[in-house]
């Protein structure tokens, strides 16, 4: 069975832009690459399929912003963007009735939410936070997104060593409700939630580690564990990048830029807590995101500096990553979305 697959790059030439691929679910072979868009940079992408829509992040002269696109045929038509001064954003992310657009800007520590109209166009900015203004410290927002019940608006900031959680209500921001802090240095980046929306998975950039935290609406997170995302034989480099959750909530995923890995984990039914089950090469330099096809199947890693991508498939039975012997050219790959 063939999937499409949408990647996002990140590069200032010609072969900047996104691409479309297909790849074959039980083999892990790629075909069909094709580039839909000429977008500088779009490091970072979300889809709405329903309406064939692509969002961004994007770089126009000196400004960065966010966009949508439309999907039609082989081709991507740019048709709504809102721009700003100075760095990109590094994340985006969209509400489940795709009615709000929220960004993160790791160089400025700007937090932005967007509405969108029927048309999924971008029709302004709702709300806007610097975290400098909290006087904490220097602060780099990696991660943006709602809590499952989309009662809080929560960011993770790198620099902070710390999950800020925001009380939410279409489109606006009211005061922090939670502030969660992480082991100093650490470097928190991006978050999973389970299926059950009770429990969420964070990884560290710097300490390679992930953490699990519980989850209420009452009390926000919780942390409650610590491990490595590494398995033996592999050091710690501090370069940790991207974490995944399969579609049945059983396994977990993530990479690490350095040493170059791919991890693949277990859910422990009883206490929600990952449990380590193998860790494999990249098959490249810089694995900056990684993902995993809603049947859990195959695992696409973005290989950034080795400008390849690289698929593996999830064994049998489920405790093993198979690196599936086919791979792709493309040149600084940063994004996968299935």
């Amino acid at each position: 069975m063939k999937k499409e697959v949408y990647i996002g790059t990140y590069s200032n030439d010609e072969n900047s832009g996104i691409f479309r691929l297909n790849v074959n679910t039980k083999t892990g072979e790629m075909d069909g690459l094709t580039q839909i868009t000429k977008t500088l940079n779009p490091s970072y992408i979300v889809m709405n399929k329903e309406k064939k829509l692509v969002y961004s992040v994007l770089k126009d002269g000196d400004d960065g912003g966010v966009c949508v696109s439309e999907i039609t045929n082989n081709t991507v038509m740019p048709f709504s963007k809102i721009l700003s001064g100075g760095h990109l954003p590094c994340y985006i992310n969209i509400d489940k009735n795709k009615s709000f657009l929220f960004s993160a800007n790791y160089g400025t520590g700007v937090i932005k939410i967007y509405s969108l109209g029927e048309k999924g166009e971008l029709t302004g900015i709702t709300a806007e936070r610097d975290h400098n203004d909290l006087g904490l410290g220097k602060t780099h927002p990696h991660y943006i997104g709602l809590t499952p019940d989309e009662k809080y608006l929560f960011v993770v900031d790198l620099g902070l060593d710390m999950i800020i959680l925001y009380n939410y209500f279409e489109g606006k921001l009211g005061e922090i409700f939670q502030k969660v802090l992480f082991k100093k240095g650490c470097g928190p980046r991006h978050i999973v939630f389970d299926n059950d929306c009770k429990y969420a998975y964070l990884i560290t950039e710097y300490s390679t580690e992930i953490v699990t935290m519980r989850y209420s609406e009452a009390e926000g997170l919780e942390i409650t564990d610590y491990i490595s995302a590494l398995g033996d034989g592999f050091d710690n480099e501090g370069d940790s990048s991207a974490i995944r959750l399969s579609g049945d909530g059983t396994r977990l995923f993530s990479s690490s830029r350095k040493p170059g890995t791919v991890s693949m984990f277990e859910i422990n039914k009883e206490t929600k807590k990952p449990v380590l089950l193998d860790t494999l090469e990249s098959g490249g330099e810089h694995p900056r995101d990684i993902n995993i096809d809603e049947d859990g199947k195959i695992l696409i890693a973005a290989n950034r500096f080795s400008n390849n991508l690289v698929t593996f498939l999830v064994s049998e039975d489920g405790k093993k990553l198979i690196r599936s012997g086919y791979e792709l050219q493309l040149a600084e790959p940063t994004c996968v979305v299935f």
